[in-house]
């Protein structure tokens, strides 16, 4: 197996979840200039830090539930793995 095509993305993987996680990584970079500028987070910086963080953990949640992640057959199951062992441990 060429090893680029092991690291490569699925298509509706790019087009459905890689947009919307990138716009929720680029939201922190304001909030941190903030906090960076204010010397500390406010009791309302908190709060939106919070939900921030909520929706990107759910929207994460959904990227590696939702179906393959990568192209390659024998890569996918590690990356998959690797998400869902976090949220979803057995007991």
């Amino acid at each position: 197996m060429n090893p680029i095509t092991a690291i490569d993305q699925e298509a509706l993987f790019l087009q459905r979840q890689v947009p919307w996680l990138l716009v929720l990584l680029a939201l922190n970079i304001p909030m941190f200039i903030t906090v960076i500028k204010m010397g500390r987070r406010s009791a309302i910086m908190r709060r939106i830090e919070m939900v921030l963080n909520l929706v990107t953990h759910a929207a994460l949640v959904w990227a590696v539930v939702d179906g393959p992640v990568s192209i390659a057959p024998s890569s996918d199951p590690t990356v998959t793995a690797a998400g869902v062992s976090r949220f979803c441990r057995r007991r």
